[in-house]
């Protein structure tokens, strides 16, 4: 697979060469980077599609939502997705076990398997059913394409299904047109030992255009708590392309896909080697955009995902293929009405290993399919009320249909004033390792058969406001139900799964935004989190609510600020404090961390930047497991981005 989407790539190039000749008239590319592109209400006016699945300025989504843009990743200096999350209110983001490994969650539940979170790319679903949750490692593109990242806080099942539980990622990538020309982003640190990629696009026919990139990484290892290195050091190699075309006016052709390879590689010598940990895979899209008519459109889409992973020392192995059928069509009902409809088809299969490897699975090979259908109206109801009804329907081949409903209002109280409110069920679907792990020898199985679904009922209200004196402010509260939620049941000779937890969390978020004048922009953050958790009656788990609480912090509060003195000057930070996480996984003080980043730009299409990360620290721990404790370094790096025709 990776072999095929590589060469497509170079088809893709050497077929924009010429084309990319032909657009000299073009002005020359420049990098982003202007404070005055994106206003106050700039930001209040972008259009979010996660909510409703079709386009709503972000001051009137009734949702708990956060957008990242584009040009908020090249100003924090983040070098991957998961780092890029941090910006986000009520998303804990901690590098785990390794460099390139993160727990993320929204509103609890952080684990390396957190698995309450849909994290899409252009429409791609990429949580595994493995474990229900994404592998961070290989989640990966070339970061200057990415145009945003929606984030909603909260439920999202009725629109993107039983994984959105507490939250959904929509990482959204720039059309080609978009991004013509070539640019290099290239650099080294202490900590990002080297990266370097290039994308390069170009017109390939009237109202069409394509690109393709590449990029490499390799980054060291984290610290013990002696200050000695870890296990492993991560790498990765990717290459992908895009293709917008335009065959007839109101129609729309996409097609996309990547390849990678990478894992992380043993700075040890045996006996102690513990072995190099392979990832590859690729995947390869097509979507088609039908303006129907004035107020109606619908999309096709088709993607095929095949990954492999492999830990040795008799650890684990799988390789995985999916395939993904959707189709929606958006339409207005009179002036009234906003509807939302479609339907999608999901194939899995995967093959995992045997004896005598440490987790295996039962059985080894298993084939799962996926298959839904949803409807969500938009109702406006007059003087700036909106009401939002919609149900998903879904079946798995474990527990069969899950019905997702709920309901959302929102009311614009004046052009600066927006409140919402909404109720939603949520359910996260059983996966493979509920169903079938097991340690050692199949007669020893973790895994429960008749494993039940997860169920939150959720309860949201929320205000976004634009206020004076270049000011705006966003609150989110929540009280989240939990029923059901996956427990370690003791049950001779080893302990097996089980729906033996209940509970609830409740807390809020806060952000501000602050733009005194045009070169100067900040952004400060709050949130609160309480979850309460406890073993049901009959149930024999004993230590599963207490992990679950405390594995994730109770506060996180943020600072960000972006500052351009001169066109060719700027300067941006983000201070942040992460409270304490607390037994029986194991202590994690309280900490305070501060990124700054210089940017110089002797000409609109080259920069040169110094980056600082973790500078409070020589180095912290930001999660722990009982097998593993590692801690994150102070650090600094250099980049270069450089763009011509």
């Amino acid at each position: 697979m990776k072999h095929v989407l590589l060469a497509t790539c170079a088809v893709v190039w050497t077929t924009a060469a010429p084309a990319m000749a032909d657009e000299a008239a073009a002005p020359p590319p420049a990098l982003a980077g202007d404070l005055t592109q994106l206003s106050l209400e700039d930001l209040l006016n972008i259009e979010v599609t996660s909510v409703s699945r079709h386009a709503e300025p972000l001051l009137g989504a009734a949702a708990a939502v956060f957008v990242i843009t584009g040009e908020d990743i090249r100003r924090s200096g983040a070098r991957s997705i998961a780092e890029a999350l941090r910006m986000v209110p009520g998303l804990f983001v901690a590098r785990i076990g390794d460099i390139n490994t993160h727990a993320v969650s929204s509103r609890g539940f952080a684990d390396r398997l957190s698995d309450k979170l849909e994290v899409v790319v252009d429409g791609r679903t990429v949580y595994t059913p493995l474990f229900s949750g994404v592998f961070w490692d290989t989640l990966d593109t070339f970061l200057p394409d990415i145009e945003r990242i929606e984030v909603i806080r909260g439920p999202g099942s009725t629109l993107w299904g039983p994984n959105a539980v507490n939250g959904v990622i929509n990482i959204i990538t720039r059309r080609s047109s978009d991004t013509r020309g070539v640019l290099i982003n290239a650099g080294a640190g202490t900590e990002e030992r080297s990266f370097g990629g290039l994308r390069s696009g170009a017109a390939v026919g009237k109202g069409s255009h394509a690109r393709v990139y590449a990029k490499r990484f390799e980054r060291d290892a984290l610290k013990d708590a002696a200050g000695n290195d870890t296990f492993n050091v991560a790498r990765m190699s990717q290459a992908g392309l895009r293709a917008d075309f335009a065959p007839r006016a109101g129609h729309g052709l996409t097609l996309s896909g990547d390849a990678y390879d990478g894992g992380r590689e043993d700075l040890f010598e045996a006996p102690q080697r513990a072995g190099d940990v392979d990832t590859s895979g690729g995947n390869a899209g097509l979507r088609w955009d039908w303006q129907v008519a004035e107020g109606s459109d619908l999309t096709v889409q088709a993607y095929y995902d095949h990954s492999q992973r492999f830990i040795p020392n008799i650890v684990f192995r799988e390789e995985r293929d999916i395939g993904d059928f959707s189709v929606q069509h958006h339409v207005a009902v009179g002036t009234r009405h906003n509807v939302v409809y479609g339907a999608a088809y999901r194939y899995s299969h995967d093959v995992t290993g045997e004896p005598p490897l440490v987790f295996i699975f039962v059985p080894a090979a298993e084939t799962l399919q996926y298959y839904s259908a949803f409807l969500q109206d938009q109702i406006a109801l007059g003087s700036g009320v909106e009401l939002t009804l919609g149900s998903k329907f879904e079946h798995n081949d474990y527990t069969g249909w899950e019905i997702l409903p709920n309901a959302r209002l929102g009311a614009h109280v004046s052009d600066q004033i927006f409140l919402w409110s909404a109720v939603s069920r949520a359910a996260r679907a059983p996966s493979r390792l509920d169903h079938g792990l097991a340690t050692f020898n199949p007669a020893l199985r973790v895994g429960n058969p008749d494993q039940d679904t997860e169920k939150l009922i959720a309860y949201e209200a929320g205000l976004r406001l634009f206020g004076a004196r270049h000011m705006s402010a966003d609150l989110a509260l929540f009280f989240n139900d939990y029923d059901d939620l996956r427990s370690s049941e003791t049950a001779a000779p080893v302990n097996r799964f089980g729906n033996g937890v209940e509970g609830h969390g409740a807390g809020g978020e806060v952000s501000l935004v602050w733009q005194p004048h045009e070169t100067l922009d900040a952004r400060l953050f709050y949130s609160y989190l309480n979850l309460d958790l406890r073993a049901k009656a009959g149930s024999t788990d004993t230590g599963t609510a207490r992990s679950l609480e405390s594995a994730s912090p109770e506060q996180q509060a943020g600072v960000r600020a972006f500052w351009q003195p001169r066109p060719q000057w700027s300067v941006g930070g983000f201070l942040r404090y992460v409270s304490a996480l607390d037994p029986p996984n194991g202590a994690v003080p309280a900490y305070t961390e501060l990124n700054l980043r210089l940017g110089w730009r002797p000409a609109p299409s080259f920069e040169i930047a110094v980056v600082g990360e973790n500078l409070l620290d020589r180095q912290h721990a930001e999660q722990r497991t009982p097998a593993s404790y590692t801690e994150i370094e102070r650090s600094g790096l250099v980049e270069l981005n450089w763009a011509w025709d």
